[in-house]
């Protein structure tokens, strides 16, 4: 899996990661704070597609922000990079 997150840096996602006991699962892990560029630009997705080591096609979102308009912002940015992107999530832990 991957993680697109506008945040302060790489490090502090997978420090999250980490403490969740799950890093181990994700491949790509690209922060808007690191790269300097941040959701909804279509550019943070291209970067972590071009990390991803399958097909663009392979890679899907399932976004689980709280907020409708950004589900709603960034997905088009996604599927513009040739993915997939699922209906989207409540926000909330199963």
């Amino acid at each position: 899996m991957g993680v697109v997150s506008n945040s302060r840096s790489e490090e502090s996602v997978r420090g999250m990661l980490r403490a969740t006991g799950i890093e181990e699962f994700f491949r790509v892990v690209v922060s808007s704070g690191t790269e300097g560029v941040a959701k909804p630009d279509p550019e943070i997705f291209r970067r972590a597609v071009a990390r991803w080591p399958y097909p663009s096609r392979s890679a899907f979102t399932s976004e689980t922000s709280r907020t409708p308009t950004r589900r709603r912002r960034d997905r088009p940015a996604f599927v513009r990079c040739g993915c997939t992107a699922t209906a989207g999530g409540s926000g909330r832990p199963p």
